[in-house]
């Protein structure tokens, strides 16, 4: 039993290394670290529209705690997180770079509330809106 074993795993081995000597990737990607990386894909799309942890799950037919389990090990921060951080990002943008009002900027990027806007502006840029633009708008030249 043994020896075939070892015949076995030559005759894979030399496959192997066929396949990469002719230029074919061997490596399997992780299905599930690749769904992950699709949602991540679609989040950065879709972050100004309605983003849950449920449906998105049903996009990648995954259930909702298992998505979110899968998705902060793989990010290290829960998905809803993530897209709080992407809208942040873009509405640190729109503040910098035109002048329209913060609540339309807010409620532009997907937030449905000033309060949670304003909530976790600062959580995360550790300042209000309004001194936020205050300090880093750029001035048309």
């Amino acid at each position: 039993m043994f020896n075939h074993y070892c015949c076995f795993r030559d005759i894979i081995t030399e496959k192997l290394v066929n396949l990469e000597t002719n230029g074919i990737d061997t490596q399997i990607e992780n299905p599930l670290e690749k769904r992950v990386q699709d949602l991540i894909d679609y989040i950065k799309q879709h972050f100004t529209e309605e983003v849950s942890r449920e449906t998105l799950a049903c996009q990648c037919d995954l259930n909702p705690d298992y998505l979110g389990k899968l998705f902060k090990r793989q990010l290290g921060k829960p998905i809803r997180e993530y897209v709080n951080e992407l809208r942040i990002q873009y509405v640190a943008e729109e503040l910098k770079h035109s002048g329209k009002k913060i609540n339309d900027i807010a409620f532009d990027a997907g937030f449905e509330s000033l309060r949670t806007f304003n909530r976790i502006f600062y959580r995360v840029m550790s300042e209000t809106p309004t001194r936020y633009r205050e300090s880093n708008q750029v001035k048309p030249t």
